[in-house]
């Protein structure tokens, strides 16, 4: 049993067990933490020993923008290099590309030597890697269409290594670990070895969990590489999984940690029951946990509430029911309410196959649960549908609604056509601007969102009857202009600017933030898409260095200095003034990635950061109001922050 550090609810991770027989490649596979990774212990040795020849990732994400759907052949890649102080290629590490302030839209933790990442629009991106030992390193790149080629230097980092034994003393190869409080997870290797990489300095919890071995726990300081490990049977769990009173094979189980009730994690079980029904399960720290249970075509009755101690069996039986397959029946009509046949329904939560409607309009979906409510969804052709039942009530009636065509043209200011354009997230090329592009109305409107290169974003709300929309008028779109400088005040040529708020308020997350280059005298300019007026920031990086600034105001040009990172410490208390060890300190930047730092003993932390404006919390934090603080860097010069609750 291996552990995720995870803030799910209980329920979601259960349903995520119906493929537990894939439990350990998801941990390999697991989406980063906000806090450093450890991937050279998950990634397979044959793949990090292949290191002559590229290995190519086909890199899957969002886009925004219409500049990022790239016409046919205008493709771009990239093939990275990763390499350390002595220009050697890293054996095995973490990359991330992404737009500047967005999620990440590619990582790989392959071989280093030549990573292929492609195709994918071209454009500025930022480039990431990080690999257990070495500082994490990022830098913009700009990909032209074609290929390209980068290179990420690593320095060595602060890290925990060291090595875990069963009871005996032999090496334990992979057992799970997790470190906190940044929620970095490994496993050890064939030796028992394993090493971490971590953010700097201060007090790490690291935990060991194996279901057939035990598990161990150590509060260490970092940076360490003695750290031993040695597994102990600890609590245990002997479980029972009985259906109608026959023992059940292939049940698993998880346990959600409710310690301080907090979030906690979760140790799903790595093996399942066997044919008389059991499982042994070892290894747990001590303490109130949530017990769940799942098999293919049985239910549980819910979480039971499982409390385990150190060195002590504790024995469960949980009662699972058979599924006796409820159903739900109903009927797909058009707005005329004619029946429509051939419609595809399909009941959420997924508890039993779709159903297809008849000549007559109906359907009947089946095993499902008897008095548990469905989303149920139809769709046929272009027209769809839905409606919510409950299985083992009443026949259900979803009505379906039909797209329609709807045109128009797009014209500047004075009323010429635009002939590139996007309409409702439909890139359109048009030399005389206009366009009919098929919409789902919402009730008695229909929503159509225009963008275009340098023009005003416009957003119709019109009656879904009106098919014809007319001329859509979009006025030009206002600059932001600015100029990107050293401390000494030289300009700083082909330097990354980010703009934060661009495309206005509406557009949340990847779409809401627009990228250019400085020009040879450090000048640029962005599109203010948004109302004019409205405030925006500014970010750009070149060579390890950031500089910041807010526009928007007519007429004003925006400076941004670049320079390094600044010294940032403080201070973790409680209520009460007592210095809180262990916690992390995260300092979140919209454009940049998250921060760590951790702290000592005393509760003190320590660290740089690039200069900005960053919110800052603290976890684990077990208050109902997690406590969030505004801080400039630089700016501020000691921070003192308190938990109200700590755990």
């Amino acid at each position: 049993m291996g552990r995720w550090r995870r803030h799910w609810p209980w329920a979601a991770v259960v349903l995520l067990l119906a493929a537990v027989a894939g439990w350990e490649q998801r941990l390999r596979q697991r989406p980063a933490p906000p806090g450093p990774l450890s991937p050279a212990s998950e990634a397979p040795r044959e793949q990090v020993a292949a290191r002559a020849q590229p290995t190519r990732e086909v890199v899957e994400g969002p886009s925004s923008g219409a500049d990022r759907r790239p016409a046919a052949g205008a493709e771009a890649s990239v093939t990275v290099a990763v390499i350390d102080a002595r220009g050697q290629p890293i054996a095995s590490c973490l990359l991330g590309l992404r737009f500047p302030g967005e999620r990440p839209i590619q990582r790989a933790a392959w071989s280093c030597a030549a990573v292929e990442l492609g195709p994918l629009p071209p454009g500025d991106y930022l480039l990431a890697a990080e690999a257990p030992g070495y500082r994490r390193s990022e830098r913009p790149v700009h990909l032209q269409v074609g290929s390209n080629v980068a290179e990420l230097l690593l320095e060595e980092g602060p890290s925990l290594s060291g090595r875990v034994v069963d009871p005996s003393g032999r090496p334990a190869a992979g057992v799970s670990l997790l470190v906190s409080p940044i929620g970095a997870v490994a496993r050890s290797d064939g030796a028992g070895a394993f090493r971490v990489s971590v953010p700097g300095p201060g007090v790490y919890r690291v935990e060991a969990h194996h279901a057939a071995r035990g598990g161990a726990e150590r509060t260490v300081n970092a940076p360490a590489s003695d750290v031993l490990l040695e597994l102990r049977s600890r609590a245990v769990l002997e479980l029972e999984v009985l259906c109608e009173g026959r023992p059940v094979e292939g049940a698993l189980a998880v346990l959600f940690d409710r310690r301080d009730q907090g979030p906690g994690g979760q140790y799903p079980a790595d093996r399942p029951t066997g044919p008389d029904g059991r499982v042994r399960l070892q290894g747990f720290p001590p303490g109130t946990y949530a017990l769940g249970v799942m098999h293919p075509g049985m239910f549980s009755g819910g979480s039971e509430e499982v409390v385990l101690r150190e060195g002590e069996t504790t024995s469960r039986t949980v009662q699972l029911t058979a599924d006796r397959g409820t159903a739900l029946e109903g009927e797909v009509v058009d707005r005329s309410g004619h029946p429509v046949a051939g419609a595809r329904v399909v009941a959420r939560p997924f508890d039993g196959p779709p159903a297809e409607t008849g000549s007559d309009g109906r359907f009947r979906l089946t095993s499902l649960r008897e008095g548990v409510d469905y989303l149920l969804t139809a769709v046929a052709g272009s027209g769809q549908g839905s409606a919510t039942g409950r299985a083992g009530s009443g026949a259900v009636r979803i009505e379906l609604g039909e797209e329609r065509l709807y045109r128009g043209r797009v014209v500047d200011e004075a009323r010429r056509p635009v002939a590139a354009f996007r309409v409702a997230g439909v890139d359109v090329a048009s030399a005389s601007g206009r366009f009919a592009v098929p919409l789902r109305a919402s009730g008695e409107n229909v929503t159509v969102t225009v963008e275009a290169p340098g023009l005003i974003t416009e957003r119709l709300v019109r009656p879904s009857g009106e098919e014809e929309l007319g001329d859509i008028v979009m006025p030009a779109a206002p600059l932001v202009r600015g100029v990107v400088r050293t401390a000494d005040g030289r300009p700083v040529p082909g330097a990354l600017v980010s703009c934060e708020g661009c495309r206005g308020e509406e557009a949340l997350g990847d779409g809401a933030r627009l990228s250019t280059r400085s020009d040879a005298s450090g000048r640029f300019a962005l599109p203010l898409l948004a109302s004019y007026g409205v405030l925006v920031r500014l970010v750009a990086m070149k060579d390890g260095q950031l500089g910041w600034a807010e526009a928007g105001r007519a007429g004003e040009e925006a400076t941004l200095v670049l320079g390094g990172a600044e010294p940032v410490r403080g201070r973790v208390h409680g209520p009460e003034g007592k210095p809180l060890s262990g916690m992390g300190v995260v300092f979140s930047e919209p454009l940049l990635d998250p921060q760590w730092m951790v702290t000592a003993a005393d509760g003190s932390f320590a660290g740089e950061l690039p200069p900005g404006i960053y919110q800052v919390t603290v976890v684990p934090d077990r208050g109902p109001n997690r406590r969030t603080w505004t801080v400039r860097v630089p700016g501020d010069p000691l921070l003192d922050l308190e938990v109200a609750a700590p755990p």
